[in-house]
């Protein structure tokens, strides 16, 4: 699961041990008129980005047009530089993202066929750009807004997530001090040897 920062500083909670992914959308000073926008990350490609560009639609001309599961892209020379998002696909995300890694984009804004936060899969090691999965509703709204002509900005972020040793890890420290004191409200714990 992931956060996304708006250009009003708007943020969702994370829960605790996961590392965010960041989505800022502006467009002429002001965010996606949903508000917050929450956003999966891809368990391919980079995992820690920083990066910002302007947003175009990918089309590939089959079916929809804007899925990119039909590469190569007809508009590659727009999307060369830019972020591309595409429609809900009918074919798994890795296939539009190597699509759009193929037509040179620099990042990939995926639009998921529900309101669910989900995590991109696909095969370890897949080399396409940095890639987030919007929620349908504001994937729409955005693809609506660049068909109007309305350019704009978008800033992908995702931060490195270090491996942290457990026995830092409040909870874990908690649940085994709970044992301490359940073995003293019991008469110094004897009888519990198993």
């Amino acid at each position: 699961l992931s956060n996304i920062y708006l250009a009003d500083g708007s943020k969702a909670a994370l829960f605790d041990g996961v590392g965010p992914s960041l989505l800022g959308l502006s467009v002429d000073g002001g965010g996606l008129d949903a508000g917050l926008v929450a956003a999966g990350p891809a368990f391919f490609g980079p995992q820690a980005f920083d990066l910002t560009g302007p947003v175009v639609r990918g089309y590939d001309g089959v079916d929809s047009g804007y899925d990119g599961c039909d590469g190569p892209l007809l508009n590659a020379a727009e999307v060369t530089g830019n972020i591309v998002l595409f429609d809900t696909a009918r074919c798994p995300y890795a296939v539009s993202a190597v699509t759009a890694a193929d037509a040179g984009a620099i990042g990939v804004l995926l639009t998921h066929s529900n309101q669910g936060l989900v995590e991109v899969l696909g095969p370890a090691g897949l080399q396409t750009p940095p890639v987030l999965l919007m929620q349908r509703d504001a994937g729409m709204q955005l693809a609506q807004r660049l068909d109007a002509g309305v350019a704009t900005l978008a800033r992908l972020y995702r931060p490195p997530v270090y491996e942290k040793d457990s026995a830092l890890d409040a909870t874990i420290l908690a649940h085994e001090y709970a044992h301490f004191l359940s073995g003293r409200l019991i008469g110094d714990g004897s009888g519990l040897q198993t």
